[in-house]
C-alpha cells in the first residue's frame, strides 16, 4: 500500500475510535458531542484537537483518555491532543 493509503486508513481507525469514545457518560461520543475540532494524522505523527465545555471541570482527565485511546489503536504513531 502506499504511504496516503496507509494514512488514510489510519486517520478512519482515529476518527472510529473517537467516535465511540464516549467520555461524556451519556452515551454519546465526543465526535457527537463536537469537542473534537481536528484530527491530523501525517507519517508516524496523530494530532487531536478538543475543547470541551467550561461546565464539564474534567477536560484534563477527558483529553487523557482521548489520548490513550488513540495510542492504543495506533500503536506505532506518536500522539498529541491540545485541549483549546
Amino acid at each position: 500500500m502506499t504511504s496516503d493509503v496507509l494514512t488514510w486508513h489510519a486517520v478512519l481507525r482515529g476518527v472510529s475510535v473517537l467516535t465511540a469514545l464516549d467520555l461524556s457518560g451519556g452515551g454519546r461520543g465526543i465526535v457527537d458531542l463536537h469537542w473534537v475540532k481536528a484530527l491530523r494524522i501525517e507519517g508516524d505523527e496523530a494530532e487531536l484537537t478538543v475543547t470541551f465545555p467550561p461546565s464539564c471541570g474534567r477536560g484534563k482527565a477527558l483529553a487523557e483518555d482521548a489520548f490513550a485511546s488513540l495510542r492504543r489503536h495506533l500503536p506505532d504513531t506518536d500522539v498529541y491532543v491540545w485541549h483549546r
